[in-house]
């Protein structure tokens, strides 16, 4: 089986990008201002690898208290 390009694993990151199997364990995500990433690794065929992001904006905006009164 092929190794999944950039594109193919992003519409199913549930896989390992080099067996495919659905053994995909993640930890420790890290964040920054341009984006982060997920150090994830294969429990099937031992690959590992860092699952991207990248910030597109935000969210569920909810305005919260005024600190000032």
């Amino acid at each position: 089986m092929a190794k999944l390009t950039d594109k193919e694993y992003a519409k199913n990151t549930d896989v390992c990008p080099v067996c495919q199997a659905e053994a995909v364990e993640g930890n420790g995500s890290v964040f920054t201002s341009e984006g982060g990433w997920l150090p994830c690794g294969c429990t099937e065929c031992g690959a590992s690898w860092d699952l991207l992001f990248k910030a597109v904006g935000y969210d569920n905006l909810r305005k919260g208290e005024d600190p000032n009164g």
